[in-house]
């Protein structure tokens, strides 16, 4: 076997060949080793010390060893060379031999897998906290969408079991999604269009259902809401409109429907400080439009019963004023305009 010792300037030459085989990385003074199978010895060798170096090796037993004993203490051995198809194989076979998951670094005991490796409890938790942060970027989550586009979905024409849909149901009965996961899940379906088979099941599905009271009124309460808007986001909303953003870039901006948002670029739709005047003045309007007319009324009654007076007939006054006959005599007799 070929013991190096870690850190070594050869040059351009490596005695290390970048060939595939069997290597043991082994602690001098405790005897402990390593075992492990690579496609190219020459690079795995550099990527084991480096990890080591960083204080960033995936095996905690050998990155502990190399913090207390140093880095001269370790030295790099090829066990044999062996051809790729068989690397797993030999890897498998030096890993009982020596036993060295019992008395050496590594923690697997199968080779070319983590089979058997058990993590601890504060380990778990790192992995799912880590995890449970981890957020792609933009970027990232667009390479993702357009290598899937096209793609027929791994469950298409799959039916899940009724033992397993029951599972699903009792698992999520009495959770509450958080508002913050409602929040995004309302606008990554804002924009998002039915098809008619889609809407055919959804109303299928609804029928002989009843809402609660408290559902009514927060869909009534939304519907208000979403006609309601105050006049600094409506002139955003028509700035960024101008600056050349899309009807859906906005819709998901400002959380606003499509019908809507037509309403604010053109203008029709009233913001919140005039929804209110605007209402009270139309009912202030229609009042003063009735008592105009009830005057009018008024007024006209007066002239036709004068006009009767003169001894005009019922015929007459129907047409002079445009009116049916009926009508006339109603207003003579002050059964109506008075």
């Amino acid at each position: 076997m070929d013991t190096l010792p870690p850190r070594v300037n050869y040059g351009y030459y490596s005695p290390i060949p970048a060939s595939s085989g069997i290597y043991r990385i082994t602690c001098a003074i405790t005897k402990k080793f390593y075992i492990g199978s690579a496609v190219n010895l020459r690079d795995r060798y550099q990527v084991h010390f480096r990890r080591l170096r960083l204080n960033k090796h995936e095996n905690p037993h050998l990155q502990r060893a190399w913090n207390k004993h140093g880095e001269h203490a370790f030295t790099f051995e090829i066990i044999e060379l062996v051809l790729i198809p068989f690397l797993i194989e030999r890897e498998q076979y030096w890993i009982d031999k020596t036993q060295v998951v019992k008395k050496g670094f590594n923690i697997a005991p199968n080779a070319g897998s983590a089979l058997g490796r058990k993590h601890s409890p504060e380990t778990i938790e790192k992995i799912r906290e880590s995890n449970r942060r981890r957020e792609m970027s933009p970027e990232t989550l667009e390479k993702m969408r357009q290598s899937h586009l096209g793609q027929p979905s791994h469950n298409r024409g799959k039916k899940t079991p009724p033992e397993t849909r029951e599972k699903i149901r009792q698992a999520s009965l009495g959770k509450k999604l958080s508002t913050e996961t409602r929040e995004k899940l309302r606008r990554a379906s804002l924009g998002q269009k039915h098809t008619p088979e889609q809407i055919e099941k959804q109303r299928q599905a609804t029928l002989g259902h009843k809402k609660s009271p408290e559902a009514i009124k927060n869909i009534r309460q939304a519907a208000l809401n979403r006609h309601k808007r105050p006049i600094e986001e409506m002139e955003a909303i028509r700035m960024d409109y101008a600056s050349g953003m899309t009807y859906r870039q906005l819709a998901k901006k400002y959380v606003i429907g499509s019908t809507h948002l037509v309403q604010v670029l053109e203008g029709v739709s009233a913001p919140i400080k005039v929804y209110g005047e605007r209402k009270a003045k139309l009912r202030v309007e229609k009042q003063e439009a009735r008592q105009a007319k009830l005057q009018e009324e008024k007024l006209l009654g007066e002239r036709i019963r004068a006009d009767r007076d003169t001894g005009m007939t019922y015929l007459a006054l129907a047409a002079k004023y445009g009116i049916s006959k009926t009508q006339a005599g109603s207003i003579v007799k002050g059964e109506a305009w008075i």
